[in-house]
């Protein structure tokens, strides 16, 4: 999902497009039609006002619409940024997971871990040390490690 000052830049460039298009319309309208007012050009080929029109744009008149395809690539890849790095820091968590780290999983359940297998990407939780209960999970379902600073209330209500 974009972020909400990319999705607004999105808008402000095609409400500028769009303004860009009708202007550029409404000239060409003009030139297309012509007008009553207008003055007529001189033999020399320089309008009557003294002033030579102005010389056609690389672009013309639609260079905010070539601009856009090039604006929308760089709000993706800024987009994209944070998730690749937070990725990246989960699977450097996940590498360092041993045996009798705390850890939380996904669904909230605190356990410690029993056992790892990397050929299948399991991790056997020890759920409760005097009842001896276990419970197998996939490496991708830990949602974090605790370190000795947290605490989890674990008081029964």
């Amino acid at each position: 999902m974009l972020p909400r000052w990319s999705l607004l830049l999105l808008a402000t460039l095609v409400g500028l497009a769009s303004a860009s298009l009708l202007d550029s319309g409404s000239s060409l309208a003009q030139e297309v039609g012509g007008s009553a007012n207008q003055a007529a050009p001189a033999p020399g080929g320089v309008p009557a006002g003294g002033a030579a029109a102005p010389a056609p744009s690389l672009f013309g008149d639609n260079w905010l619409i070539m601009l856009m395809p090039v604006v929308l690539i760089v709000v993706i890849m800024m987009s994209m940024r944070p998730q690749n790095k937070d990725q990246k820091k989960r699977e450097d968590m996940l590498k360092q997971l041993k045996k009798n780290d705390k850890i939380v999983t996904i669904g909230g359940i605190v356990a410690k871990v029993a056992a790892i297998k990397a050929e299948n990407q399991t991790v056997k939780l020890m759920l409760d040390e005097n009842s001896n209960s276990t419970m197998t999970v996939r490496v991708s379902a830990i949602a974090k490690i605790l370190t000795g600073d947290e605490k989890i209330d674990n008081k029964e209500e």
